[in-house]
């Protein structure tokens, strides 16, 4: 059964993957680079969700 976490996790992943597909698409170095960071803003906020979840499952 999904959790909102594990929901979350996904969402967080799917527009990671989506920014990393517009930044192949960009044209200009300031559009990739907007792009990049938000690829690695929510690849980042999506390894934290996956530790919480863990830490979560650790404490049940």
């Amino acid at each position: 059964m999904k959790t909102d976490l594990d929901e979350l996790i996904e969402e967080t992943q799917r527009i990671a993957e989506d920014a990393s597909e517009a930044v192949k698409r960009s044209r200009t170095r300031r559009t990739k680079r907007n792009q990049k960071n938000v690829f690695d803003l929510f690849s980042n906020i999506s390894k934290h969700l996956v530790e919480l979840k863990n830490l979560k499952e650790k404490c049940q």
